[in-house]
């Protein structure tokens, strides 16, 4: 049985968010079918103290608390805590955590990475926060031979740059 590991979400069940929406409508379905699955979730956006939710394992660790360092940061602690899991594949959500990618490579993971919007076009962050994500975006071009998007209308600009781009 091969064991996903996720990152890149604040977390799962009951966190309001798309990529969270998206993780808790899939991930479990995959549990049903026999795979391994442990969402890595951060722990300023979760108190239930669970441990497993609908057959999905569900790992609790730190993040900041500061909107600009918050996920990039949990997303490193997830990398390693997947390598230290054995994971067979990491599931990396969202662009800003895509921005490790490589980090995740180097250390020999299969990675398969999804993209849930546009969030440099977004007017909660300011330029350097956009620069950032536009260039995780830029990272998983070059890192991906696909780059899986969850809406026609992402699918249609990341096709701009990426051919191949599935649409689930």
């Amino acid at each position: 049985m091969k064991k996903i590991v996720v990152t890149g979400t604040r977390g799962i069940p009951g966190v309001m968010g798309g990529v969270e929406t998206h993780c808790e409508e899939l991930f479990p379905r995959l549990a049903e079918r026999g795979w391994d699955v442990t969402v890595v979730r951060r722990s300023n956006y979760v108190e239930d103290g669970l441990k497993e939710w609908k057959g999905v394992r569900l790992v609790t660790l730190p993040s900041p608390k500061k909107k600009s360092f918050e996920a990039i940061i949990h997303t490193f602690r997830a990398i390693n805590e997947a390598r230290r899991m054995g994971a067979d594949i990491l599931h990396i959500h969202a662009i800003g955590p895509a921005l490790l990618v490589p980090y995740a490579k180097v250390l020999g993971m299969k990675v398969v990475f999804t993209h849930h919007g546009p969030d440099y076009d977004r007017d909660k962050w300011g330029l350097a926060a956009k620069t950032m994500l536009t260039h995780g975006l830029h990272v998983c071009r070059r890192c991906h031979r696909h780059i899986r998007c969850d809406s026609q209308s992402d699918k249609a600009k990341v096709r701009a740059y990426k051919p191949c781009t599935p649409y689930i």
